[in-house]
């Protein structure tokens, strides 16, 4: 397979990416390591280590985030049929045309699974009329609420708060590991400038 001038220059970069950060991660192999450079080592490796070790740690959490929304959907939502008493507002739009200022809630009436009556403001299609059945959905107490949780909806939710458990610890050890590289950046400057100015100081010696 033969690679195009700029597939080809990808490849060495991502080569030489490779390389320097096992350079960084061992710095054993070069002679003129300093400690700056292994006190380096370690934080680099504080900061792969903690990364993957968040992983398990955030497929956990997405697992029993998944499997709850599905609990709860399954026993603590009740469909119900809820009757509109009024009619429904149809909705009113602003005079600069940005869309919908009143709400579409009615008042409407609806009976749980126990046959206790509930009172209460439902979503109702805009300027349906008195009497209209809407689909609700009743919480243990009978009141309305939200819809349930899809497995698809589960799903993202759980993917959303597993990658946030990833990311939040991973992207402190990421800005410990930039602060302490600058901290030692400097200190190596510091390092090379002293020796600098030794090995000038020598040259200038008779």
């Amino acid at each position: 397979m033969t690679l195009i001038p700029e597939e080809g220059a990808v490849v060495r970069r991502l080569f030489d990416e490779a390389d320097r950060f096992r350079r960084r991660l061992r710095p054993a192999g070069n002679p003129i390591a300093q400690v700056w450079d292994r006190i380096e080592a370690v934080l680099l490796l504080v900061l792969v280590g903690g990364g993957l070790l968040a992983v398990p740690f955030a497929a956990v959490t997405g697992t029993t985030s998944y499997r709850t929304e599905l609990a709860d959907a399954h026993h603590g939502h009740q469909p119900a049929t809820a009757i509109t008493l009024a009619e429904a507002p149809r909705p009113v739009v602003s005079s600069d045309g940005a869309g919908p200022v009143d709400g579409l809630t009615v008042a409407a009436r609806w009976t749980d699974a126990r046959g206790l009556s509930h009172r209460g403001d439902v979503l109702a299609a805009p300027g349906s009329p008195a009497g209209t059945a809407v689909r609700i959905w009743l919480d243990a107490k009978g009141a309305s609420t939200l819809a349930p949780v899809t497995p698809v909806g589960a799903v993202f939710e759980s993917l959303f708060l597993a990658g946030w458990v990833w990311f939040v610890p991973t992207a402190v050890l990421l800005l410990g590991y930039r602060l302490g590289r600058r901290l030692l950046d400097r200190r190596r400057a510091a390092d090379w400038d002293r020796a600098w100015a030794e090995y000038a100081g020598q040259r200038s010696q008779p």
